[in-house]
């Protein structure tokens, strides 16, 4: 039953494979269709969405724009460099937080120690040679219809 309802999914989801082929002509990069010819912009969420301008063929204007991009990335790579900083510092209180949980570990090995006097406590019925088949029971029952 598994293996046919598998079959089954294997097959449709071919099917949508090459029913998305035929039917929908995909472009790569940014030539598709659905996006409108304007300057890059950035959304409220803070992810940026390229979108090509045509520019002429003045190259004054190609240098504003690569330098106004150029501000761009470094502001970026600036907020990169205070993440580092973040970063650096949670690495430090995971490394203060890993000793504190060592020497914790410690005590609490020295505080175990101490109360059992060093020695294994005895726990009963742990002892697993005493056991033999004429030590446990089976019952069975029958029924008749």
């Amino acid at each position: 039953m598994l293996v046919k309802f598998l079959i089954i999914f294997f097959v449709v989801l071919l099917i949508y494979q090459i029913f998305l082929a035929h039917f929908y002509k995909y472009t790569e990069g940014m030539e598709n269709q659905n996006v409108p010819t304007s300057s890059t912009s950035i959304p409220q969420n803070n992810s940026p969405t390229v979108q090509y301008q045509s520019y002429p063929e003045d190259p004054l204007i190609l240098s504003k724009q690569n330098a106004a991009n150029i501000d761009f990335l470094k502001g970026r790579v600036d907020e990169l460099a205070d993440m580092k900083k973040q970063v650096y510092d949670i690495s430090l209180n995971v490394s203060t937080l890993n000793d504190q949980v060592n020497v914790l570990f410690q005590q609490q090995q020295t505080y175990a120690q101490n109360i059992n006097g060093g020695e294994p406590i005895e726990i009963s019925g742990t002892d697993t040679g005493d056991i033999t088949n004429n030590d446990v029971t089976t019952s069975t029952s029958t029924s008749t219809i």
